[in-house]
C-alpha cells in the first residue's frame, strides 16, 4: 500500500493473511456450522444504524486530541514515515471504520471503540520522539506553552470519556455471593436452571443451559432483539422447577417479565439477601 508505483507481485504476498482468514472461515462453515453461525451469521444479522456514524466519528476524534497531535506531527515531519508508523497507520485505516461500524450496531456500546483508541494511542507513542524534537526546536517560552498544551491534550484524551468509563468501575454481572448461589443450586431438588448465568447450574449440577443474550441475538427481528423471549428459553423456563435469576448491568426485562408468566414466583432466601441473585420457584417453598 505504501509503495509507489504499486506492483502486483508485492501486493499478492500482502493478501496472504486475508486469504488465510477466508480459508479458515470456509473450513469452519463446512465442518462446524453452529460455530460459523455464532461467529459470522448471527453478528451479521444485527442491524446497523449508519446515521449514527457521523456523531460517533466526531465523538471519537474530539475526545482523543492526542491522535490529532500525532497526525499533525507526521504531516509536518521532514523525515520519511518509518515502517512502524506505516503499520500503525495501516491498522488505523482498518480499525477506525470497524470500531465506528461496531458501535453503530444495535446494542453497540462505547467499548466498541477500544481497538480504535488503542491504535490511535500507538500512533501518538510512536511519534513522541518527533514531538519532543519539535519542542526542543522552539524557544523556551513557546516550548513551555506547547508542552502544557500537549499535557492537557493527554489528560483530556483519557478523561473526556470519564463519564462513560467511571460507571463501568462499579458495574458487574452478579456479585460476591456467586458461590452461595452455586451451593444453593446444588442442594435444590427438581429441574434448576440459571439462564442469565448458565455457569451456576453447570457447576452445581453439570447442566449447561441456554443464555438469553445469545438466544435474543440468534432470534433478532429486523436486526434488533425481539419483544418476546425466544421459544428455546421459554421452554426451559416452563420445564424448570426453580430458576436462579441474576441482576446484571445488561438489562433483560423481557426475561424478568417472563418469570411470572411461566408460573414462577420469587422465594426469599436469607443467604441471598441484598444480592444480585434471586431464587424463583413453581413450588410453595
Amino acid at each position: 500500500m505504501w509503495r509507489r508505483p504499486l506492483q502486483v507481485r508485492e501486493l499478492v504476498p500482502a493478501l496472504a493473511p486475508t486469504i488465510s482468514i477466508l480459508l479458515a472461515l470456509a473450513a469452519i462453515r463446512s465442518i462446524w456450522r453452529q460455530m460459523f453461525a455464532a461467529m459470522v451469521t448471527i453478528p451479521a444479522s444485527i442491524k446497523v444504524y449508519p446515521e449514527r456514524a457521523f456523531n460517533v466519528s466526531l465523538y471519537l476524534f474530539a475526545t482523543f486530541p492526542i491522535f490529532l497531535i500525532a497526525l499533525w506531527s507526521i504531516w509536518r515531519s521532514r523525515h520519511a514515515i518509518t515502517p512502524l508508523e506505516r503499520w500503525i497507520l495501516s491498522a488505523l485505516i482498518v480499525l477506525i471504520p470497524i470500531s465506528i461500524w461496531t458501535i453503530c450496531k444495535s446494542g453497540g456500546g462505547y467499548n466498541s471503540l477500544l481497538f480504535a483508541y488503542l491504535a490511535m494511542t500507538a500512533l501518538f507513542v510512536a511519534r513522541l520522539d518527533g514531538i519532543f524534537g519539535w519542542l526542543r526546536s522552539l524557544s523556551i517560552q513557546r516550548s513551555f506553552v506547547a508542552a502544557i498544551a500537549i499535557a492537557l491534550a493527554i489528560l483530556a484524551s483519557f478523561f473526556l470519556q470519564f463519564d462513560q468509563t467511571v460507571a463501568l468501575l462499579s458495574v458487574r454481572h452478579g456479585d460476591e455471593k456467586y458461590d452461595t448461589a452455586v451451593a444453593l443450586a446444588r442442594h435444590l431438588d427438581g429441574v434448576v436452571v440459571s439462564p442469565q448465568d448458565p455457569t451456576i447450574v453447570y457447576r452445581a449440577k453439570n447442566y449447561f443451559g441456554r443464555s438469553p443474550l445469545f438466544e435474543l441475538d440468534t432470534n433478532a427481528v429486523n436486526g434488533n432483539w425481539p419483544n418476546e423471549l425466544p421459544m428455546a428459553i421459554l421452554q426451559e423456563l416452563q420445564q424448570a422447577d426453580r430458576v436462579i435469576a441474576v441482576r446484571s448491568y445488561v438489562p433483560t426485562p423481557v426475561f424478568e417479565n417472563s418469570l411470572p408468566a411461566a408460573g414462577l414466583h420469587q422465594v426469599s432466601i436469607p443467604e441471598l439477601a441484598n444480592s444480585a441473585y434471586t431464587l424463583w420457584s413453581k413450588n410453595s417453598d
